[in-house]
């Protein structure tokens, strides 16, 4: 045990002050990266990510008992959910999010298969929902490019 005249002292009064912020790093460190993954990853080996944080991209439907990211907006309109996950939606959700491509962050459930046990698989305690873009449209250069060698392309089959 330290003397009061030792926790005084400047150096040790200069440690003492930098232990809490040395602990709250420490501590950060073992926070969870997500870890990025498709749907199909998902939906075909659930038992390898069941517990870990994950990065998705999909097609989120937000509506009750059926809030749900998809692989592809057709899973959706025909009914094809295994090809999706339950999404257990935080209270700050936005309906601006729904019926479009998104990223989400959060755990993943291989155990819980949402409302009726319907779907592949759970993304619970989201982190991170945001609306996901297609890439920039090509260049009109780029784009005139492409077509010009597959007229040639055309061309050279029909010889």
């Amino acid at each position: 045990m330290l003397s009061e005249s030792e926790l005084s002292s400047p150096m040790n009064s200069f440690i003492l002050r930098l232990l809490p912020v040395f602990l709250a790093a420490t501590l950060n460190l073992h926070a969870e990266e997500p870890t990025d993954v498709s749907l199909v990853q998902l939906v075909a080996t659930p038992e390898r990510f069941d517990g870990k944080a994950v990065r998705v991209i999909g097609f989120l439907h937000l509506e009750p008992e059926g809030t749900a990211l998809y692989l592809h907006s057709e899973d959706l309109i025909y009914t094809l959910v295994k090809n999706g996950v339950w999404v257990n939606p935080t209270a700050d959700f936005k309906k601006k999010l729904s019926d479009r491509y998104v990223l989400i962050e959060g755990t993943f459930d291989a155990r819980d298969h949402g409302h009726k046990g319907l779907w592949s698989g759970a993304i619970r305690d989201v982190t991170r929902a945001t609306p996901w873009s297609p890439k920039a449209k090509k260049s009109k250069k780029k784009k005139d490019a492409v077509q010009g060698e597959s007229e040639k392309t055309k061309t050279s089959l029909m010889l």
